[in-house]
């Protein structure tokens, strides 16, 4: 209870559990498998479990979640566990997000988008785009992702959600100095705000959405890690 912190239910979920999740008021217990409570009653409306720990992304609009657990990708109804669709990737699935109708993650040297209905192929960005890919963000309109671990090639890029089609790519050090990485990306309207830092100096910067660098800065001696967004102010 919020006003005075009583127990209104637990529930034993016979699996071990690492994560909760929230969605649609519905209650996602995630570890190895998943157990769904109905979070005012605290009532299991099913359970499923897993060989390996899982991660979910929740579409609230489509009554659907999307799962991953090792190498596999799994379509689940909310409504019930039903499983709607899966497939098996060779690598393991890692950094999955979900926008609107569509599930974006990454795989050796692969970014993967499908259809989070019914788990189709919508794009990929392999390696001959993507080298040590870093998925940052995803929203309805766009894909981040850096390139590269290594400091004189290193980029970050942004692709089409839907198409995948390519809309800039920028040098990480043209965004600041030299030998930094990405730290955080935050997706605000139309620009992309990256905060990136080289362990010594913090580097921000903001691309609109044709690729047009707003602006640059540089916050000397000061290693930031976390970034919030409030009307356009970073």
């Amino acid at each position: 209870n919020k006003s005075d912190g009583s127990v209104e239910w637990q529930v034993q979920t016979d699996v071990p559990v690492y994560d909760v999740e929230l969605s649609n008021q519905q209650l996602y217990a995630v570890g190895r498998g998943i157990v769904a409570v109905e979070a005012a009653t605290g009532d299991v409306k099913w359970k499923r479990e897993a060989e390996r720990y899982t991660e979910i992304a929740a579409n609230e609009d489509e009554g659907l979640i999307t799962v991953t657990s090792g190498k596999t990708i799994s379509g689940f109804s909310t409504r019930n566990g039903t499983q709607m669709w899966e497939s098996t990737e060779d690598d393991y699935i890692r950094e999955m997000q979900l926008a609107d109708e569509i599930v974006v993650y990454e795989i050796d040297n692969q970014i993967v988008a499908k259809s989070s209905a019914d788990g189709s192929v919508m794009w990929k960005k392999s390696s001959d785009t993507v080298v040590d890919a870093d998925l940052s963000e995803v929203n309805s309109e766009l894909v981040i992702y850096g390139t590269n671990e290594y400091p004189d090639d290193a980029k970050v890029a942004a692709v089409d959600t839907v198409t995948g089609e390519i809309q800039w790519t920028h040098s990480i050090n043209d965004l600041g100095g030299y030998n930094i990485h990405v730290e955080e990306t935050v997706l605000s309207g139309s620009n992309t705000h990256l905060l990136m830092n080289n362990y010594t100096d913090t580097y921000i910067a903001t691309i609109e959405a044709d690729g047009t660098r707003r602006f640059e800065r540089t916050i000397p001696d000061v290693e930031a890690q976390e970034m919030t967004v409030v009307s356009g102010r970073m």
